[in-house]
């Protein structure tokens, strides 16, 4: 079980602890000899003794995600129905039966099968750690440009190309946040237009001093 949700984060599925437990004793846990996952492995870490509904509300700021996007794996019944009555939106799985029916589970409900994979999802649980650092930094700072200007912000516009299609065909399908317009294509297609004279296919890179790069393509009218 413990190498499933290894290699789950090494694809770019984003861990978090939700533990009803003393914090060190919970982190403890990770450092057996044996254990496949370290606490640094988690982009997110919420152990204590509030109700774990709360702490997945913790998770869910921390990392700036919607709950619905959470799959919740625990081994007390009580636990699970406690944030299947609080938190409706949230997958549940009960680890009361055998890890390798466990995994079935997971497997057969295709909870964690991306369309395709890019090199920045192998880095994505860094990405939600330095987001959260700036969400403290931002907390914490005199006003919101003080803040922007402590980034030390560098953007950067270049062509789409065989190093950027992946990421760029991921947000372009994946998230109006960075897709305005609302038009999904597949890789056939973006492929069609990087060929095509009459496209230009402009990629956004922006670095900050947490180096962190996000990109985002951008489409003629």
């Amino acid at each position: 079980m413990q190498d499933y949700v290894s290699d789950s984060g090494k694809r770019g599925i984003i861990l978090a602890v939700n533990s009803k437990n003393d914090p060190t004793l919970a982190r403890e846990g990770f450092t057996h000899p044996h254990s496949a996952l370290a606490a640094d492995d988690f982009a997110s870490f919420q152990a204590g003794w509030d109700m774990k509904s709360r702490n997945m509300a913790r998770i869910a700021k921390e990392l700036n995600v919607f709950t619905d996007s959470f799959v919740f794996i625990d081994d007390n019944k009580p636990e699970i129905l406690e944030i299947n009555n609080t938190l409706p939106e949230v997958a549940t799985l009960s680890y009361d039966t055998s890890p390798v029916e466990l995994l079935t589970q997971l497997d057969r409900n295709g909870y964690f099968e991306p369309v395709s994979i890019s090199a920045d999802d192998s880095k994505r649980k860094d990405y939600y750690k330095q987001n959260a650092l700036r969400e403290q930094n931002l907390a914490s700072a005199a006003s919101l440009e003080d803040h922007l200007q402590s980034l030390n912000m560098s953007a950067r516009l270049f062509a789409v190309d065989d190093a950027s299609f992946e990421r760029c065909l991921q947000l372009i399908n994946k998230t109006n946040q960075f897709n305005p317009t609302t038009r999904r294509t597949d890789g056939i297609e973006l492929s069609r237009k990087m060929a095509d004279k009459n496209s230009l296919l402009i990629c956004g890179s922006l670095t900050d001093n947490s180096v962190l790069t996000v990109s985002s393509p951008s489409y003629p009218p």
